[in-house]
């Protein structure tokens, strides 16, 4: 694939990522190649090719896993693709265990402008050598050549609501809002008027499966349809961005409005009592998403559950240090306070808790575990890592060295 310097055709994805000439493969982005490799999955599989196809998915999942924002232009480009289903099952686990990586670009947590060092671009395996071989750097949100990109705002606006607001993910309601945010100022894709129709219908997976139409006609009807003569490849040059008449500079006026009309229709699912207040009176308020009705009505909440007197509980020294860290306290479990906080744990975005819990058998202790999403915590479901009989330390309170206990 544009190994030969004699080979002027061009490769172009629909996706708003851009278009690579077969030729000119190393200076495309990250999110480029990855579409770019997902259509010829679709071709593979079209030619009925399935060593390829099987060599392209596992370079795919692979280069999700090192730059998991390319999830989401995997995602994007494979929901079009009637031979799509692997890649869009693939592509959609790796954003529900990385949801701030994935859509956010945060690594760890951690805002790109935080990052340190640059990272060496996904290597392509012998079977594309073309692609993403060579010494491409590349710097989370930089501009140079292998620049990764993707993330939300590679995302099509049809993808948007079942994506940030998909039951399995592990994405906080502050993490859900800054994507939205972030996906009206940088979108790629153009926004039509149809794509806004709200309220809409959240789908799931299999819906957007299901609900994939072929983007172009069979191969067979379109040689039938044309001479072979006036058969070429796509060599139109993009626009230059130079030059911008009075109707492009309405239609960018037009599409910001698209955006900005979809991501306050799909902000009203947010549950705005679990955002930090601080992030409410910043972020919140600036970014005009949330009425002023709803923004009242969160300062409420936020009022109340502050008459309740917030503490921190810090761990330090455990043996296992994705526990150790800042606790807050939120919400309540068996009449006691919880204390929640988010970390990473085996690749994926958790939130490790420390709550009051009740055996069988009467005997009360303090618990830091992974519960999973939708559960009660102190069932047998729970990822127990520390526990703290009550009658240990003072009070029945968790001491320094509560936590000498070995991990499960």
């Amino acid at each position: 694939v544009g190994n030969s310097s004699n080979n002027s055709s061009t490769a172009t994805n629909s996706g708003g990522g851009g278009s690579c000439t077969a030729a000119a493969t190393s200076s495309c982005t990250l999110e480029e190649k990855a579409r770019l490799l997902t259509n010829l999955s679709g071709a593979a599989h079209y030619f009925d090719i399935p060593k390829l196809e099987s060599d392209i998915k596992t370079k795919l999942n692979a280069m999700m896993l090192e730059h998991p924002s390319l999830a989401c232009a995997i995602l994007d480009e494979s929901s079009k693709m009637l031979s799509g289903e692997e890649l869009v099952l693939l592509a959609m686990e790796r954003v529900r265990a990385r949801p701030k990586a994935a859509l956010l670009h945060w690594n760890k947590g951690v805002p790109p402008s935080s990052l340190a060092g640059t990272m060496n671009g996904a290597g392509i395996s012998s079977t594309f050598p073309s692609i993403g071989s060579g010494n491409n750097s590349t710097t989370a949100g930089g501009d140079g050549s292998g620049e990764e990109r993707g993330g939300v705002t590679s995302l099509n606006a049809s993808l948007l609501e079942q994506v940030i607001f998909d039951d399995q993910s592990t994405a906080s309601e502050l993490t859900k809002f800054l994507c939205l945010k972030k996906w009206v100022e940088g979108c790629k894709h153009v926004v039509s008027s149809d794509d806004i129709d709200v309220p809409r219908k959240m789908l799931d997976t299999d819906e957007i499966l299901s609900s994939r139409t072929p983007s172009k006609p069979a191969r067979k009807l379109i040689d039938d349809a044309m001479p072979a003569a006036t058969a070429q490849p796509n060599v139109t040059p993009p626009p230059s961005p130079t030059s911008k008449s009075p109707s492009d500079e309405s239609s960018i006026v037009s599409q910001q409005q698209h955006r900005l009309t979809i991501a306050k229709h799909l902000a009203e699912k947010l549950d705005l009592s679990l955002i930090p207040a601080s992030d409410l009176s910043t972020t919140i308020t600036d970014s005009k998403l949330i009425s002023t009705h709803d923004l009242y009505q969160a300062y409420r909440l936020q009022a109340l559950n502050a008459e309740r007197t917030k503490s921190k509980v810090f761990v330090e020294g455990a043996g296992l240090g994705e526990v150790n860290g800042t606790y807050i306290q939120r919400g309540v479990h068996e009449g006691t306070p919880m204390y929640n906080k988010e970390g990473v744990w085996r690749d994926r975005e958790e939130v490790f808790r420390i709550f009051l819990c009740t055996y069988s058998n009467g005997n009360k202790s303090w618990c830091l575990s992974i519960v999973p999403k939708g559960k009660e915590p102190g069932k047998t479901t729970d990822l127990d890592f520390y526990e703290c009989p009550v009658s240990y330390g003072k009070g029945g309170g968790i001491t320094g060295g509560s936590y000498g206990g070995s991990a499960e």
